[in-house]
């Protein structure tokens, strides 16, 4: 939706707001509802410079009182009363910083065969060449002594080798699941933002200048940006959610790093 700048000329009959109205809080949000009593017809045409979701019109001349110098249109309504007298009610959103954050644990099925590959120590990772030329001699009957004792070549499979050649043959083992974190951030907006999208598939630690999340961002040692989503609702109002998946660590080979914010 993009934005317009409306300019009205009104009349030098000044219109007064009436004891009623109303605000409104939601999240990201304030939605604010103002009345005026005047001539229908001046009032006819403030309503019609109003377009629901871009911003409320700038008004030159004579401004009713009190009329909003920011704000988006959500509704603008005129109503005839008696004695070519009318009655106006507008109602306008503006921008509030109010982030809503999230975590929820994401369920992964890995192979197998990565089971403590990754582990810090290199004598705790199995040898997946050995555990490879021990799997194909399960097809050969001349070699199934050798299969059945997890040996290869007269050499027994040891450690966590041993470990997941057991799993999978004896338990059948083909995959296992991990549980990873998954931070979302829900923003109500007045406008499209700059930078929506430019995280996306980036190694980045979410942060906020609303809320303290060190509790979510503790949940993993690695963040990629894994969406940015925005969607647009005729009021002129937006609400985006991005989210992070985390991780022990994020291959740098694969995905890029944001560069830090200048200050």
């Amino acid at each position: 939706m993009a934005d317009s700048d409306t300019t009205n000329t009104t009349s030098s009959i000044v219109m007064h707001p009436i004891a009623s109205g109303s605000l409104t809080k939601q999240p990201g949000i304030q939605i604010k509802t103002l009345v005026w009593d005047g001539p229908y017809e001046t009032l006819e045409k403030l309503v019609e410079s109003c377009i629901v979701g871009r911003k409320v019109p700038t008004l030159t001349g004579s401004a009713p009182e009190e009329w909003p110098s920011a704000g988006i249109v959500s509704a603008a309504e005129v109503v005839r009363l008696k004695g070519l007298r009318g009655r106006m009610s507008l109602t306008y959103t503006t921008l509030e910083t109010c982030e809503v954050w999230g975590l929820e644990m994401m369920e992964i099925q890995k192979p197998i065969k990565t089971w403590m590959a990754g582990a810090e120590k290199k004598e705790d990772r199995p040898d997946l060449q050995l555990l490879a030329n021990w799997e194909a001699q399960a097809s050969n009957p001349s070699l199934q002594a050798e299969y059945n004792a997890y040996k290869y070549n007269g050499t027994a499979l040891t450690g966590n080798t041993l470990e997941l050649a057991m799993m999978i043959r004896e338990e059948g083992i083909e995959h296992y699941v991990v549980y990873t974190p998954v931070i979302t951030c829900t923003t109500r907006l007045n406008e499209i933002p700059s930078d929506i999208g430019a995280d996306n598939g980036k190694i980045t630690t979410p942060t906020s200048s609303d809320a303290n999340i060190t509790g979510l961002t503790g949940t993993a040692t690695a963040w990629l940006k894994t969406g940015d989503r925005l969607t647009g609702a005729i009021d002129g109002t937006y609400t985006r959610v991005q989210q992070w998946t985390g991780a022990d660590k994020w291959n740098t080979n694969l995905y890029e790093t944001k560069a830090p914010t200048q200050s």
